[in-house]
């Protein structure tokens, strides 16, 4: 099932791939040591991950209760802590060692508690393909991460959570390039990205405009 996947991701360009058990153990060891200094338990093909707090920042959008100053919080806490992420050096599966990014950056995969602001990043079993430059890498976590968001909000509220990425987030040159990732995705979509937040031609590109704005 995994080889299949990664055929299908890689048909589609998404620049992405399912790792096996044995990678994604070794992914998860590394980056939950390097930001939370535990490490989860193997035990043959089963693995227990540390119990990380907050809820998942998807049901947290969704529900009835947050402000949107409350929502721009969660999503500048969820950028501060994807910038964090994007300096941790890794070693990939074929031991070579660069800057780490998540490869499904979106709110399902990052939890948040609203009582500190906090937000963990989590659920490392995919990877970005390591021939794909750090800044295309960094894009697309960013890309992951705005659109899931902006399939939780209404388009009101989508010009202050545009703003509060582009705040949070402190690469300037990475921000820049989410317009050209967001053109290309209204020009030719990808399957696997739509599955990651199934937002429409028309809200791609209200996201794309607005990013030009900020």
């Amino acid at each position: 099932l995994i080889r299949a996947g990664n055929l299908w991701l890689a048909r589609q360009g998404a620049g992405v791939q399912i790792l096996s058990f044995a990678e994604w153990a070794r992914r998860e060891e590394q980056l939950f040591a390097t930001l939370y200094t535990s490490r989860p338990l193997i035990e043959r093909d089963v693995m227990w991950l540390p119990a990380l707090p907050g809820v998942r920042l998807d049901d947290w959008l969704a529900a009835a209760g947050p402000t949107q100053s409350d929502k721009i919080l969660a999503v500048s806490s969820a950028c501060a802590a994807l910038s964090e992420l994007h300096q941790v050096q890794l070693a990939s599966p074929n031991g070579q060692i660069g800057l780490a990014s998540h490869g499904d950056a979106t709110v399902r995969n990052v939890l948040f508690e609203p009582s500190t602001g906090r937000a963990s990043w989590c659920d490392f079993e995919t990877q970005h393909d390591v021939d794909r430059p750090v800044a295309w890498r960094r894009t697309d976590d960013l890309r992951a991460l705005v659109c899931s968001t902006a399939v939780r909000c209404a388009d009101c509220e989508l010009p202050p959570l545009v703003q509060a990425v582009v705040t949070s987030y402190p690469h300037a040159g990475i921000v820049a390039n989410l317009h050209d990732a967001l053109d290309r995705e209204i020009q030719r979509p990808c399957s696997y990205h739509a599955a990651q937040a199934n937002l429409g031609q028309r809200r791609l590109m209200i996201l794309r405009d607005l990013v030009a704005v900020v």
